[in-house]
């Protein structure tokens, strides 16, 4: 399972819920980033800008996606994953790992993410950060097999999930 989706929309709380209900691995591909590259994304954006970083995270997404090929495991990903091409290819080339679109209206993501100095790209005004979700509405749905909305309690996303694993 690989989850996608924008800022706040709970990869990484989803990711774990599901890792805990079935005993399985979870990689957060930003945590993922932070220990290979042994540095915060906030320092990455920084030195090298988003475009560095992209690259980065598409190095360590193919990593563990080919290192998981055959693993029952679920992958979070970063909210722009889908804006750097090989990444996308990637997602949307995937046969072993349902790709999950982790959906909710703006407004609910915003009130999530506002004010989280850990978000390179949330560090702006609202408007701008609506920009970047609108532009990456296409490419989430394009690189997923599902979409689910995050708006509903834990355990429901989870069994909704689940539904189509088995």
């Amino acid at each position: 399972m690989i989850l996608i989706g924008f800022m706040g929309s709970g990869k990484t709380t989803i990711a774990k819920a599901l890792s805990d209900k079935l005993s399985i691995k979870s990689i957060d591909i930003d945590e993922a980033i932070i220990n290979t590259y042994e540095t915060t994304i906030s320092s990455i954006f920084a030195e090298e800008g988003e475009a560095g970083f992209r690259k980065k995270e598409y190095a360590v997404l193919k990593q563990h996606i080919d290192k998981n090929i055959n693993d029952n495991v679920v992958i979070s990903t970063g909210g722009g994953v889908v804006t750097y091409e090989n990444s996308l290819k990637s997602l949307r080339s995937q046969k072993n790992h349902n790709v999950y679109y982790l959906d909710a209206p703006f407004e609910v993501l915003y009130e999530r993410i506002k004010g989280d100095t850990s978000r390179p790209l949330a560090n702006q005004d609202e408007d701008k950060v609506k920009a970047l979700f609108k532009n990456r509405q296409t490419l989430y749905h394009d690189a997923a097999d599902y979409i689910i909305n995050t708006e509903q309690e834990i355990p429901e996303i989870i069994k909704e999930i689940l539904k189509y694993e088995n």
